[in-house]
């Protein structure tokens, strides 16, 4: 709910920057707008540092630990309903290494933007351009930082549907595990505490 707050106060922000950047209107309102966007796109930086990185880590450390067990120990042929199980383990798991991947890329592009936006900011304060020539740079910026929002957000909803279907396939999964392990998980990852 936060980071779709900070969505939306960043697409606002974004429509009223290139709104108030008319030909008419002065360029020191086109810095402050431009620092707005620096803000919150530094907010939604921020956030993504902070996203559940203990629950993801717990939920791949799972993963590559199940995922290493089964393919060591299930050799017969199973059931549907235990195929289908699998299946949803596998597809979520390797959903969350890709957000964990590609959560890296967008944090990365997103300090690149925050850099550009500053540099940006600072051409247009020491007029190091002329304002049509800034104009079109910050046009150019802002459709890369509109992707780079709608990438996180779709990033943030990868995140949660997979988490949510791993902790789903969970259960099923551990079940089969204890049919081949004389009931037991194997230890390295049997804990106290689940996701």
């Amino acid at each position: 709910m936060k980071q779709e707050t900070t969505w939306y106060a960043v697409t606002i922000a974004l429509l009223l920057f290139f709104q108030s950047c008319s030909p008419g209107i002065e360029k020191q309102q086109c810095l402050k707008t431009l620092d707005s966007i620096g803000g919150a796109l530094s907010t939604v930086i921020s956030a993504s540092r902070v996203t559940d990185t203990v629950l993801l880590q717990k939920a791949l450390t799972k993963f590559n630990h199940y995922q290493s067990f089964i393919k060591r120990n299930l050799r017969d042929t199973i059931s549907k309903p235990d195929a289908n199980c699998l299946q949803q383990f596998y597809r979520s798991g390797k959903n969350l290494e890709s957000f964990a991947h590609n959560r890296l890329a967008v944090r990365s592009r997103a300090a690149l933007a925050e850099s550009q936006l500053m540099r940006l900011g600072e051409d247009l304060k020491y007029n190091r351009r002329d304002l049509e020539t800034q104009k079109k740079y910050l046009a150019e910026e802002k459709l890369q930082i509109e992707l780079l929002l709608s990438l996180s957000r779709q990033e943030g909803n990868l995140f949660s549907a997979s988490l949510e279907e791993f902790k789903l396939s969970l259960r099923c999964t551990e079940e089969i595990i204890r049919q081949k392990n004389k009931g037991q998980l194997p230890e390295v990852i049997e804990e106290k505490e689940s996701l």
